[in-house]
């Protein structure tokens, strides 16, 4: 085989693995869309549309940035089909410990009453981070809500 042709076999299969190792990393994390095409509006309302997690030393670990709960809006029980971070650069994070209705996948929240997770901060280099989301879809109209997260490296 020819060096060129050597050369573009590597390349492909270069490619291929950073595809496959996405798709892995994706299914792993349950990264929601950035943008749904579902229309309607979620039966979950998030008790914040935003959360600064503030400043946080590099290398330091984890800092809580705050809770977040999502509250059933409708009068039946709603199941939670997935959640987890948008665009997390991996720098933010999610723990459901200490909450009576922990938020996760097939969680039942009954009517009128929330779910919660505890949203957090572990910076991988210095700099703002934005556009990172918490979200929490549910079952029935398949429709994420939405928490927004910033913090900074320093």
């Amino acid at each position: 085989m020819s060096p060129q042709a050597t050369s573009i076999k590597t390349g492909f299969a270069k490619l291929l693995c950073v595809g496959l190792l996405g798709v892995a990393i994706a299914a792993a994390y349950a990264i929601a869309p950035a943008a749904s095409s579902a229309a309607g509006t979620s039966s979950l309302k998030p008790s914040t549309k935003h959360l600064a997690c503030g400043q946080q030393q590099v290398g330091a670990g984890a800092k809580d940035c705050a809770h977040v709960f999502f509250k059933n809006t409708t009068s039946s029980p709603v199941t939670i089909s997935a959640i987890g971070i948008e665009n997390s650069q991996s720098s933010f994070g999610l723990d459901g410990i200490g909450f009576s209705l922990q938020c996760r996948p097939g969680a039942i929240v009954p009517a009128g009453e929330s779910c919660g997770v505890n949203a957090f901060f572990v910076p991988a280099h210095t700099g703002r981070f934005s556009g990172a989301k918490i979200f929490a879809t549910d079952a029935t109209s398949g429709v994420p809500a939405r928490v927004a997260l910033t913090g900074i490296g320093v």
